[in-house]
């Protein structure tokens, strides 16, 4: 969703949505347009959230839609605390729906990412690309509260085909569209729907605000672009 440090000569996607979002906000062109909507599935999910923390742009107000990503971009070193190992119960919807995290900084094991749990895009820390650099990360902190944000998590999103087939478990129907797998990604919870729903969870506690942001549990969709956005409570 960015330019990277290994490819610092090419153009950033934040930047090209900048520009878009510029034009848009031009009142010679679009005298009548009120607000902007950026809305992302998965991939484009990721986009979206790390867009609205680091974007700048107030040109004209933009609703963040950021549909069952893989991972976001946490706002500092914590993660939810979790079950020290992975069994094939590992994400149930019904428990997720009600299950009140905790937040820790992740303590050091024989088999883990602690140097790299934290880098970005799964966190602020590393080497920043140049746009982020620009915006900074205080300022990105201090205006992200104040986005129009909506977490969409799909309540079906709750696989990982390949682990599931590994430990022989139930198997699980929808799709996982490819989830991150990576040790820093699953510091952010098991499965998509976790890791959103800890995420919006985390947000509200780091910024003291019990109405900051948004999240729409979608029920009986998976990891489906299609479902999740043409569902009747989004």
């Amino acid at each position: 969703g960015n330019s990277t440090v290994e490819l610092p000569a090419s153009i950033s996607t934040f930047s090209v949505l900048d520009e878009m979002f510029l034009t848009l906000g031009d009142k010679n062109l679009y005298p009548n347009l009120e607000r902007a909507v950026l809305a992302g599935h998965s991939a484009g999910g990721q986009i979206t959230q790390r867009y609205a923390l680091f974007s700048t742009v107030d040109a004209l107000p933009i609703r963040y839609f950021v549909a069952n990503p893989s991972s976001v971009t946490w706002l500092d070193k914590r993660r939810p605390v979790q079950a020290a190992t992975k069994e094939c119960n590992f994400c149930v919807n019904t428990t997720i729906l009600s299950q009140k995290w905790d937040f820790e900084v992740p303590e050091a094991s024989s088999s883990d990412c602690t140097a790299t749990y934290d880098m970005y895009g799964y966190g602020l820390e590393g080497g920043l690309p140049d746009y982020l650099r620009a915006t900074t990360v205080p300022r990105a902190l201090e205006a992200y509260p104040a986005r129009d944000v909506v977490y969409l998590s799909g309540e079906s999103d709750v696989c990982d085909s390949a682990f599931m087939g590994e430990e022989e478990c139930l198997e699980c129907t929808p799709f996982d569209g490819g989830l991150d797998t990576s040790c820093e990604a699953e510091a952010q919870g098991w499965c998509r729907m976790a890791r959103l729903h800890a995420f919006y969870q985390f947000v509200r506690l780091f910024y003291s605000n019990g109405t900051v942001h948004e999240l729409v549990s979608v029920p009986g969709v998976g990891h489906s672009g299609c479902g999740m956005f043409q569902c009747e409570v989004v």
